[in-house]
């Protein structure tokens, strides 16, 4: 059987040309027991997790794996906190900039439900740059994060959000060339089909 696994990423945002989430997107592929469905979000508080709550009814994948960019990120960062927090320093794509809970009256934080620890493992294992980090932040990327948390919680959907750095082909400073970084994304969802 096939594990289906649900990728999203986002659109471009404060003054990106591309978002380096979503090349890495439009360049994973289908392979041996993993079958990948893709959709691209748009950075905005209101409608981001609607996009992807829609598709993931649809599809009703095994496990929802985001992407988003960090900029200043020195490897790729598993998640493993998402905040019940919307704190925007910038706005979204539609002005919006709130500073209030994701939901009212629901848990401080929710964690991935993905084994990163295991996957940190066997990727650094095999020298692929990746970290684990404790703050998904308080903007879109945390809020889709804690809302699919949330959503999928009590069903045996798997939940993970993970953040990638800039690519050399956006940002000439960054030591990260795109395909290196799709290498890294590939092999971690193809880890996954062997999750229980």
């Amino acid at each position: 059987m096939n594990t289906v696994i649900l990728v999203s990423a986002f659109e471009p945002f404060d003054g990106l040309v591309s978002n380096p989430s979503a090349l890495i997107l439009e360049r994973l592929k289908s392979v041996d027991r993993v079958k990948i469905a893709k959709v691209l979000l748009p950075v905005e508080f209101k409608t981001g997790f609607l996009v992807l709550k829609k598709q993931i009814q649809l599809i009703k994948p095994h496990f929802v794996i985001s992407l988003g960019v960090a900029r200043n990120l020195k490897s790729i960062a598993l998640e493993r906190v998402a905040v019940n927090l919307m704190d925007a320093k910038i706005p979204d794509n539609k002005g919006y900039s709130p500073y209030q809970p994701c939901i009212e009256n629901e848990e401080e934080s929710l964690q991935a439900t993905i084994d990163i620890e295991s996957l940190s493992y066997q990727l650094l294992s095999s020298h692929h740059p990746i970290e684990i980090s404790n703050s998904a932040g308080t903007y879109v990327c945390n809020d889709v994060m804690f809302r699919t948390l949330h959503f999928t919680k009590g069903t045996p959907i798997k939940t993970g959000f993970i953040h990638v750095p800039m690519n050399q082909e956006l940002d000439p400073t960054s030591p990260f060339i795109l395909n290196d970084l799709v290498h890294t994304i590939q092999s971690l969802l193809s880890l996954l089909k062997d999750d229980p």
